[in-house]
């Protein structure tokens, strides 16, 4: 009672603030906007010429361009200062940031391990424990790992016998990663040092005795710029330099595509995934020994994802044939046509993932996480109930778990970690986040509004609980239509600020993403793309 009372006070207090700040807002006065030269650059496109006077500003080492960006911050630095009630936002923003932040616990070997960040950390911290809720000690701190925070973590993988830790840090935010191996007994670097990689981590043979990886050619030296072409898939083995490791597949006829491998558990089979974009995949797949890859689903008209390979059978998902996607397997000895195991529902199928001898279907209803478990034979066992609607995460487990744990959040609340017993299927709080506001003060609604063809598109708008939507208060629309990127319920502390001082959040779910499955993408895009902005300006109005 007391903290919801507080709390009142504190937004009733910060909108209070803010709507006494805002006459000051009026009197503050911005230096001149610099002057910007124009050029004399045209370009011709088969008859049409069309003039590009600031072409100069697209070479951002240039001298003339860094003078232009300095006079242009000058401007915006002056008129940022002046803002009076600025102090107070940044204080409210990192108090809303500064919160612990759990990640979803993981066994390897004999030790579980997980990432937390203690609120205003750089990067979280990789934690190991002997058991769940054990005393943990710090096995990896990516903040360490360079005086100034340039260096990130972009990916980490343990060997399937839990001994070795395999971890890619890039620099300074390039897409270049260096990856290095953790002995995991002693936490001591291994001589292991792969370079050149972009685009990919390591996976673990399962045998534990080494990595695949996807590399590309050492760049010319200082030019990291330069494209990259002719991605190839490499074989480490522990213990021995990078030159000489195997060469597993290169496509010398397809230069920009991109590749990665993955081997089934029982070491029987080698796959790799080959794409060319954000959309259409192909599969490749040889016996381990054997030399020569052959095409299991050819590309690219379609996404196939990987899900399991077991008694040399191939689960995968696919919208071929289905835009909700579905779930199908093959057998690799017989490779002819696919059996259904999930077939396509109204829903998106938007991923599957195993664990205690199970299927997790992952679905999107309404831009919204269900789960359905299933058996491998495709018959469901029953629909996951979830503790809240929102955004799943790390659904799933090892074959021989019987519970695991996972995440939720919404826009009222962070990730909070939740133990998922398989054969009853009933979810138990594990890790609740100490969050600086009350999220009963505030509601999330779902509505549906008709784009200008009259197309049904969803969207999540956040208020506080005690708001009068009268039309006077201000909002913030947020959207994106594109490369299958679904929006789904999350939390984002900077949107809870402008809703807790009287803003409303909007979120829009617009055809170019993949909520209803690859349809809905492929209205937003190409020759549809005015669609998108279509159920932008709809969700506005």
């Amino acid at each position: 009672m007391f903290k919801s009372v507080r709390m009142a006070v504190l937004l009733a207090g910060g909108a209070a603030m803010i709507a006494a700040s805002c006459s000051q807002m009026k009197q503050i006065k911005h230096q001149p906007y610099p002057d910007t030269a124009r050029g004399e650059v045209v370009d011709d496109y088969f008859g049409t010429v069309v003039a590009d006077p600031y072409r100069w500003l697209e070479d951002d080492n240039s001298e003339a361009t860094a003078v232009w960006v300095a006079a242009e911050n000058a401007v915006t630095d002056d008129y940022l200062a002046q803002i009076p009630f600025r102090g107070a936002i940044r204080e409210r923003l990192t108090e809303l940031w500064n919160y612990p932040k759990q990640g979803i616990p993981a066994k390897h070997g004999d030790a579980w391990y997980w990432f937390h960040n203690n609120g205003l950390q750089n990067q979280s911290v990789l934690y190991r424990a002997a058991a769940p809720d054990g005393e943990a000690q710090v096995f990896l701190d990516p903040n360490a790992l360079s005086d100034d925070g340039t260096v990130a973590l972009s990916d980490v993988s343990f060997s399937e016998d839990g001994k070795y830790c395999a971890y890619a840090v890039a620099a300074s935010g390039s897409d270049w990663v260096q990856i290095r191996v953790l002995d995991v007994a002693s936490g001591k670097l291994t001589d292991d040092c792969i370079e050149w990689v972009k685009f990919s981590g390591a996976t673990w043979s399962p045998d534990s005795k080494g990595f695949y990886y996807s590399a590309y050619d050492a760049p010319e030296k200082g030019v990291y710029s330069s494209q990259n072409q002719f991605q190839k898939v490499y074989y480490h083995a522990l213990g021995t330099p990078q030159s000489a490791d195997v060469l597993v597949y290169r496509d010398a006829a397809h230069p920009l595509r991109y590749f990665s491998a993955w081997p089934s558990d029982d070491g029987k089979w080698l796959f790799v995934v080959a794409s060319e974009g954000t959309s259409g995949t192909e599969i490749l797949y040889r016996k381990i020994g054997e030399k020569k890859f052959r095409t299991l689903l050819p590309g690219f008209d379609a996404d196939y994802e990987f899900v399991e390979c077991r008694n040399d059978e191939f689960f995968y998902t696919s919208n071929d044939g289905a835009s909700n996607r579905r779930l199908l397997k093959l057998d690799l000895n017989r490779p002819g046509k696919p059996e259904v195991v999930i077939p396509e529902k109204e829903q998106l199928l938007e991923s599957v993932s195993t664990g205690g001898d199970c299927l997790f279907a992952i679905y999107l209803q309404d831009a919204q996480h269900k789960v359905v478990q299933y058996g491998f034979d495709g018959k469901p066992v029953r629909e996951v109930a979830l503790p809240a609607i929102g955004t799943l995460g790390g659904f799933g487990g090892e074959k021989e778990d019987a519970q695991f744990y996972y995440s939720l959040s919404n826009y009222t609340s962070p990730a909070t970690i939740y133990r998922y017993d398989i054969a009853s299927g009933e979810s138990a709080l594990f890790k609740a986040p100490e969050v600086r506001f009350d999220p009963e003060l505030f509601v999330t609604e779902q509505v549906f509004y008709p784009s200008k063809d009259g197309t049904r598109v969803p969207m999540f708008i956040t208020h506080r609980r005690d708001m009068e939507l009268d039309g006077t208060n201000p909002c913030l629309l947020y959207a994106y239509g594109g490369f299958q990127i679904n929006l789904t319920p999350g939390f984002n502390p900077s949107a809870l600020m402008f809703v807790e001082q009287g803003g409303i959040y909007c979120v829009a779910n617009l055809r170019g993403g993949s909520e209803y499955g690859e349809a809905w993408h492929k209205a937003g895009m190409l020759e549809n793309k005015q669609n998108v902005f279509d159920d932008f300006i709809a969700a506005a109005e």
